[in-house]
């Protein structure tokens, strides 16, 4: 998945897409035991809940706050992670999926 990454945001740990891109060989084993700790423990890193919120107009121009929708962009891993949960525990176990 790593290497699979497109251009994306980095969020709130500044860590841009291509580090995850041209480095998955390097980081996969590192980042394989983080995310089973995490998986096993149910705590990620502190920063992984944290987000960038960028106030995105739905009019334009905007008069009020009920005119912007928020835009929240997290840490690339927490993103990687959360698509690692949905696939492996996730969609397994909804019917639609099952065998």
């Amino acid at each position: 998945m790593l290497s699979a990454i497109k251009k994306t945001s980095p969020g709130v740990d500044g860590v841009p897409y291509w580090v995850h891109k041209h480095c998955a060989i390097e980081l996969a084993p590192v980042l394989t035991h983080l995310v089973n700790k995490i998986v096993k423990n149910g705590n990620p890193p502190s920063v992984w809940l944290k987000a960038l919120v960028t106030p995105v107009p739905k009019k334009i121009p905007p008069t009020d706050f009920s005119h912007l929708r928020p835009i929240s962009v997290t840490p690339i891993m927490s993103r990687v992670t959360e698509r690692l949960i949905v696939r492996k525990y996730l969609l397994p176990a909804l019917p639609s999926h099952q065998m």
